[in-house]
């Protein structure tokens, strides 16, 4: 199935974008993590999506989508439609 930005507020996963950061997502809230020197994930930055422009500018820059550890969902430039199994989209929601 192929995910737009609505899903943005039903979905609870760690998103890569294209510049590499990697952020937390969890019902429109994100949290931008980083790894320590102890190699402890730290959360840095917290914020939420307000509008839906916001929403979709954050959803262009996804890369991948990782689902316990495991990328479940990649593309290789914004324009490609991001693709993710229905069994993979189904644990990322139901997990908030």
């Amino acid at each position: 199935m192929e995910l737009t930005p609505l899903y943005l507020e039903r979905i609870c996963c760690e998103v890569t974008l294209f510049n590499r950061q990697r952020w937390r997502v969890s019902q429109r809230k994100l949290q931008r993590i980083i790894v320590d020197n102890s190699g402890k994930k730290q959360v840095i930055v917290t914020r939420e999506l307000g509008i839906n422009e916001d929403a979709e500018l954050f959803f262009t820059q996804i890369k991948s989508i990782f689902l316990n550890g495991k990328i479940v969902a990649y593309r290789g430039c914004p324009q490609q439609p991001l693709m993710i199994l229905r069994e993979h989209y189904a644990r990322i929601k139901e997990t908030h």
